[in-house]
């Protein structure tokens, strides 16, 4: 419990420095992530989602600029979790289709909720939406890759202090 609670704390700090400092948000904000996926390792998925739900809440709750928050609720922060079930899987393709559907639902509902949110047609946003779906999809091909390599790293290095 005390490895969660501290987890939590630790997201919600790299979640705050996420939002004050301009540089590497996005970066900051899948670190955050990270916090989870130590839990998840460590403790089971019972502690994880609840790392997850309170970094969450107090995201929500208390930072000063709401989107490292909305990133962190709407895929970084959960992906970890949903990563280890969808790795489950024996079929390599199947596991990029089912990561790849999600990220993809992900990134359509957040961009119909901006586009409602900005009150912007969706055919004026066509050609950007397209090049933007390219640049997130293979961004989040190399986030999954190098959070495959950290998630080995933290197992085979520093777990056993944990």
């Amino acid at each position: 419990m005390t490895r969660s609670a501290l987890a939590a704390a630790l997201g919600f700090t790299l979640l705050y420095s996420a939002s004050v400092i301009p540089t590497a948000r996005i970066a900051v904000t899948a670190a955050a992530g990270i916090t989870v996926a130590a839990v998840f390792i460590s403790c089971g998925l019972t502690c994880g989602a609840a790392v997850f739900l309170i970094t969450a809440l107090l995201g929500i709750l208390f930072l000063p600029l709401k989107s490292p928050a909305v990133l962190y609720i709407c895929l970084l922060g959960y992906y970890p979790l949903a990563k280890s079930f969808f790795e489950r899987i024996r079929n390599p393709v199947v596991v990029w289709i089912a990561k790849l559907f999600l990220f993809n639902a992900v990134f359509t509902g957040l961009f119909i909720f901006s586009s409602e949110l900005l009150n912007a047609e969706l055919k004026e946003w066509q050609g950007v939406h397209i090049a933007a779906r390219f640049a997130c999809n293979t961004a989040f091909i190399l986030y999954d890759i190098c959070f495959s390599k950290i998630i080995h790293l933290y197992i085979s290095r520093f777990s056993k202090y944990f």
